[in-house]
């Protein structure tokens, strides 16, 4: 009898086995939780470098970078303008504008070293003329923070994500010298 009284008394007293619980599960819970805001934050970071690269490759179509003589990195600048306030630009933005005679002769292939490293000496600034192809390309190298993500979002090396927007047009006739293209 005195013993089923100790089994039961025993038993009942549950008192530190939530926080056991929780203690065994946080953390793979918590790497879930990071896990999914830092590829929701990669995946947002796309979406505005595309709109940024798009919205200045209509700035080279029309010709208003060209007139303007807008420097690579003014260009730079305004790309960066329209990135903020979720992307920085200090040291991670990178841009490639090249001009073309036409679209089969344009090179899109990716500015990466033999060791899969960004390699900006592959970069140009050039917008182009009337009635030029120019590819306008933005790269944004994006620190993966998250251990276990790493495996799954870096596509270059140092632990780096390589975020890329392009916009590809023929730019219009924007001088009076040009009548059509």
């Amino acid at each position: 009898m005195r013993v089923q009284g100790l089994i039961k008394r025993r038993s009942g007293n549950k008192s530190g086995a939530t926080a056991l619980e929780f203690a065994l599960i946080a953390p793979i819970f918590f790497t879930l939780i990071f896990a999914i805001v830092e590829a929701s934050a990669v995946y947002i970071g796309e979406a505005w470098l595309q709109y940024a690269t798009s919205d200045m490759g209509r700035r080279v179509r029309t010709g208003e970078v060209q007139i303007a003589n807008t420097t690579e990195t003014q260009f730079r600048n305004l790309i960066c303008a329209r990135l903020s306030p979720f992307l920085a630009c200090d040291q991670n933005l990178e841009i490639d504008v090249n001009a073309y005679n036409d679209f089969s002769a344009a090179d899109m292939s990716p500015p990466l070293d033999a060791n899969g490293n960004f390699d900006a000496t592959k970069l140009r600034y050039d917008p182009g003329d009337p009635c030029e192809v120019v590819i306008v390309r933005a790269f944004y190298k994006w620190t993966v923070h998250t251990p276990v993500m790493s495996a799954f979002l870096v596509n270059s090396g140092n632990d780096k994500r390589i975020l890329a927007s392009a916009a590809a047009m023929r730019n219009e006739p924007y001088t009076a010298a040009v009548v059509g293209c």
